[in-house]
């Protein structure tokens, strides 16, 4: 049997006690899975957040960059762990598999 894969975003981190209250739910949670504390109010923590989602499913990111232009930090392709460069060839375009 698969075992689910989970993680917890403790939100409100930049609310008044709440390193405190992390320290609790780390305590007693900690050691089951992934505890990521963000703010949906100024943004701490999200990209620990993304990343570990993307861990917990598996899920590879691949950033391109058009020739002499900076890589796009935006829009990744994805696939799962484990894909090829076939692969992402393919959701690029599917001539380019060829």
């Amino acid at each position: 049997m698969d075992t689910l894969k989970t993680a917890m975003a403790a939100n409100r981190l930049d609310a008044e006690g709440a390193a405190d209250r992390l320290e609790i739910v780390r305590d007693r949670l900690g050691r089951r899975f992934p505890i990521v504390a963000v703010s949906g109010l100024t943004g701490e923590g999200l990209e620990t957040l993304r990343r570990t989602a993307y861990d917990c499913l598996g899920v590879l990111r691949v950033y391109t960059r058009a020739p002499g232009k900076p890589a796009d930090w935006t829009r990744p392709f994805t696939g799962p762990i484990g894909s090829t460069v076939i692969d992402l060839a393919r959701e690029i375009h599917r001539d380019f598999e060829h």
